[in-house]
Order: structure tokens, then C-alpha cells, then sequence
């Protein structure tokens, strides 16, 4: 009898837990059906997008080609004479000057040259002016004494081209040892001529034509010490540019002639880069070269800004092999940090207008034959309208809007290859 009495109440407890647990839930779902009647209907059809406002810029058409980085010029540096290398004041890959000493070349034998060309001339101007202002005793005596002098010279020389000659007959002498032989007993007779000519006048007195010939005689001794003069700074090589010195050819103790090549000058600023252009863009690019900007941008530097450039020639003719063009542009090499044979990629903008509509690339689509974006439009939901529109300029993933939008309209930019005209949307991000 108890425990049906226990029994009992715990069915009572039950039934009471069961009573309120299902109260709950009819409240809790009141509540809910309640809340969402006082909400405003919200479609449950939509597509996320992403949108953005046009922006207004600067838009160019440019073509991009690979260059690589060409010298202005290369100049090949010979000396002017003969002779043995004394010193080579350079070294590869630094900059000179222009008129900066490269190179020394022995000029003891030169040197001589001019020393004897001076003598000659002065003799000769001497001569020239006893035959003007007439001959003093002093001076006569002089004057036969360099005729003595001048006769023991030309013995000497005689003597010494024999010796030369034997020497270089038999291999122990050079061409240029010998030719300087030559040149002295030639000098030394020359010399000779004049101090007896001297010698002659000043006995006889000088007449018209010998006032003349003397005039004349000395003229050319001193065009023939002039000439010695600068045979002689010629064995000084200095650069006859500025620029990079891209190769020494030869070491002290070498010898030269005067066509060897000593050193090879690289003229880089500016620097230049060709490019092979297609066929189809000659009619634009010719007729508007001043307008064209270039920029160049080596692999060497991807963090440099690009280098501006300027086009200095067109190539006249089309390759009818590859149907392209030459190109060829001039860049600023400021700091000296473009080296010839540097890989550069080479961006040519042949069209600019400012203050165009921009748009991502991916904002227009292909709908109807056309192209077409959507517009983010707001009513009772947000939703798409499909508007066309007119393309222009297209670079650097931003396209060029002519025609169809305006700056304040909110366009879809990401999520519209699959909308349609109409279809409710909700911005995701902008």
C-alpha cells in the first residue's frame, strides 16, 4: 500500500515537469513568430558581390618589349706613333675624362726630332734676318763655324746609318731604329744646306730673291718644329672622350705602332635600347614621336622607378621576315648605374588622356553581344541593373568607361559573371 502510494506521486511530479517543459516551447515558439511578424520581409534569394566606385585618373595604352641597353658609341683609342709602351696609367672598368692621360709612349727618339727641327728653324730664322739687316764679322765667323759643325754632323750621321743599317740588315736592329737613322742624316744635311746658304749670302750680300727664298726657307723650318712639336705630345695618349674604359689592350714594355689599339672607351650617357616593334603600330607610332614617352625598367633594379627615355630614330623600313620595326630610344643614365648589355623591359606609351573613368578589367562583362556592367541600385532590396557601356584605354588591369557610367555610380566590380539583370544582390564589401 506504500509503495502504490509512492508510485503515485512520482507520476503527479511527471506529468507536472511534462505540463510546463511543453508550455515552454509553445511560449518560446510564440515569441519567435511574433519577433519575425514585426520584421520587414527580407528576400532570401541574393547574390554577394563586391562593389566600388569608379575612379577618376590618368589612363595610357602602352606596349611592352624586351631591350637590352646599348653604348652611345665605343671608341677604340690608337696612338699616333711609334714606339715603346712606358707606362699605362688606366685599368679596366673606370671612368676617365676627356683628355685624361691613358697612355706613355717612349719619346726620347721624337724628343730628338723636335729638338733638331728647333735647331733648323732657328738657324733659318737666322739666316733670314742677316739677309735683312747684313752680316757683322762676329757673325760670319759664327756662321762658318756652324758650317763646320753642321759638315761634322753629317759625317757622324753617315757613319751612324751604316752602323744601323749593318744592325738591322742582320736582325739586331728594329725598322724604327733605323728609320730614325734616316731621319737624322736627313736633318743633318738639311742643316748643312742652310749654313752654307747662310754662309754664302752673308760673303755675297743677300739680293731680292734670296730675301725671299731665305723668308720661305725659314717658314718651313718652323712648320717642320711644329710638326715635330706635336709628333711629340702625341706620345702622350690621352682619352678623347669621357667614359667607362671598357678594355686595355696592352701592358708597360709592349711595343706599339701607330694603329695599335691601347684601350676601348664606352660613351653610356645616355644610354641607348632598340626594340622590334609589330608592323601594326608604325602608322601610330611614326607620325607622333615627340608625343611618345618611353620608360625602361631593368631586372637588375625591381625596385628602381623606371628610367624615362626618348625616342631618337625609327627604322624607315618594315622586316618583312619577322613584320616588326626597329625602335630605338635614348635614356637618362644619371648616376651611371645603366650598364651596356643589362636585360631591360621597355614600355612605350603611344596614348594618355587624363581624368578618364577607370574600372577594374573584371567589372565589365561580355552580355548580348556588348559590353556590359552592373550597377549596385537601391529600392526595396539591393539589386543589379545591367547598363552597357563604351570601352576605352585598357592598362595595368584597369580598364578605360567612354561611355555608360558616371563617377557616383556603385559598380559591381567582383561576383557578376553569373548575375542578371534585376537580380537582388547584397554588397559584401566596398
Amino acid at each position: 500500500m506504500v509503495r502504490w502510494l509512492a508510485d503515485m506521486g512520482i507520476k503527479r511530479v511527471l506529468r507536472s515537469l511534462l505540463t510546463m517543459l511543453s508550455l515552454a516551447v509553445i511560449l518560446l515558439l510564440v515569441f519567435f513568430f511574433i519577433r519575425r511578424q514585426g520584421k520587414e520581409e527580407e528576400p532570401l534569394d541574393y547574390s554577394p558581390v563586391v562593389a566600388s566606385y569608379p575612379v577618376l585618373g590618368v589612363v595610357e595604352e602602352s606596349l611592352h618589349y624586351p631591350g637590352t641597353l646599348m653604348p652611345e658609341k665605343t671608341i677604340v683609342v690608337v696612338p699616333k706613333v711609334s714606339g715603346k709602351v712606358e707606362r699605362v696609367y688606366v685599368e679596366k672598368g673606370r671612368y676617365v675624362h676627356q683628355d685624361e692621360l691613358l697612355v706613355d709612349i717612349d719619346s726620347r727618339i721624337v724628343e730628338l726630332q723636335m729638338e733638331q727641327a728647333y735647331a733648323a728653324y732657328q738657324a733659318a730664322d737666322a739666316q733670314y734676318r742677316q739677309a735683312v739687316g747684313g752680316v757683322r764679322d762676329e757673325e760670319l765667323r759664327n756662321t762658318e763655324a756652324l758650317v763646320a759643325q753642321a759638315e761634322k754632323d753629317v759625317e757622324l750621321a753617315r757613319t751612324n746609318l751604316d752602323r744601323i743599317r749593318r744592325l738591322y740588315e742582320s736582325g739586331a736592329a728594329t725598322r724604327q731604329e733605323y728609320e730614325s737613322a734616316e731621319n737624322r742624316i736627313q736633318n743633318a744635311e738639311v742643316q748643312l744646306e742652310n749654313a752654307k746658304r747662310s754662309l754664302t749670302m752673308m760673303r755675297q750680300g743677300a739680293l731680292d730673291t734670296e730675301l725671299d727664298m731665305a723668308r720661305s726657307n725659314m717658314a718651313a723650318m718652323r712648320a717642320q718644329y711644329e710638326l715635330a712639336k706635336i709628333q711629340y705630345e702625341n706620345a702622350r695618349v690621352s682619352a678623347p672622350v669621357s667614359g667607362i674604359v671598357a678594355d686595355v689592350m696592352i701592358d708597360a714594355g709592349n711595343m706599339v705602332g701607330s694603329g695599335t689599339p691601347v684601350a676601348a672607351i664606352i660613351v653610356d650617357d645616355p644610354i641607348y635600347v632598340e626594340i622590334q616593334v609589330p608592323e601594326k603600330y608604325y602608322g601610330r607610332i611614326r607620325p607622333n614621336l615627340e608625343d611618345i614617352t618611353v620608360r625602361v625598367s631593368p631586372i637588375a633594379y625591381p625596385d628602381h622607378q623606371p628610367f624615362p627615355g626618348t625616342i631618337t630614330s625609327i627604322s624607315p623600313v618594315i622586316d618583312p621576315q619577322t613584320r616588326t620595326f626597329s625602335l630605338e630610344a635614348a635614356v637618362e643614365n644619371q648616376g651611371m648605374v645603366l650598364r651596356p648589355g643589362m636585360y631591360v623591359n621597355v614600355e612605350v606609351v603611344i596614348s594618355s588622356r587624363a581624368d578618364g573613368i577607370l574600372l577594374p578589367v573584371g567589372a565589365v562583362v561580355s552580355r548580348k553581344g556588348g559590353d556590359m556592367v552592373f550597377l549596385v541600385v537601391e529600392g526595396n532590396s539591393q539589386h543589379a541593373e545591367m547598363r552597357p557601356v563604351v570601352k576605352g584605354l585598357e592598362a595595368r588591369g584597369m580598364v578605360e568607361i567612354k561611355e555608360g557610367i558616371n563617377p557616383e555610380d556603385l559598380i559591381i566590380v567582383e561576383g557578376n559573371a553569373f548575375l542578371e539583370d534585376g537580380q537582388a544582390v547584397r554588397v559584401v564589401k566596398e
